[in-house]
């Protein structure tokens, strides 16, 4: 419980910003929201809250490469977690 308190004072804390966004194709205020997704690595269903940067005006997902990045991270020590397979050292072989 105290994790979710930790990640939603972490949301407000980024609250809003500017970034551009492709549907409206101009500059908008967007927020971090949280999404439950599912994904799957080499047969191991993952499921993570991953954060995205939403537009405030037509609610679309916007691109954030930083945010993708920590998703990924996030996505591959769960698998670790899960396996105990270090897909990096697994990549370098």
């Amino acid at each position: 419980m105290l994790k979710l308190v930790i990640k939603f004072l972490k949301i407000i804390e980024v609250s809003l910003m500017e970034h551009f966004c492709p549907e409206c194709m101009d500059i908008k205020e967007c927020t971090i929201t949280v999404v439950s997704e599912e994904k799957e690595i080499e047969g191991v269903k993952i499921k993570m809250d991953a954060k995205y940067l939403q537009c405030e005006e037509c609610k679309s997902l916007v691109p954030n490469s930083e945010l993708e990045e920590e998703r990924y991270n996030e996505m591959y020590k769960k698998y670790e977690e899960k396996t105990g397979i270090d897909l990096k050292v697994k990549s370098n072989s």
